[in-house]
């Protein structure tokens, strides 16, 4: 579980980092504001858990 986190951790931060292209490729996933959409409410969680 901890490495999904960090892969998640990851690809949202690649996203913060290249917003402005509305896209970024991570590890040969795409990332786009729907796909951190969707990271951010586990990732919040498992910040809240210490994770």
């Amino acid at each position: 579980m901890n490495e999904e986190i960090a892969q998640a951790r990851r690809l949202v931060a690649a996203f913060d980092e290249a917003q402005a292209r509305g896209a970024v490729a991570v590890d040969g996933t795409m990332v786009d504001i729907a796909s951190v959409r969707l990271l951010r409410n586990p990732l919040d969680e498992a910040e809240a858990l210490g994770l």
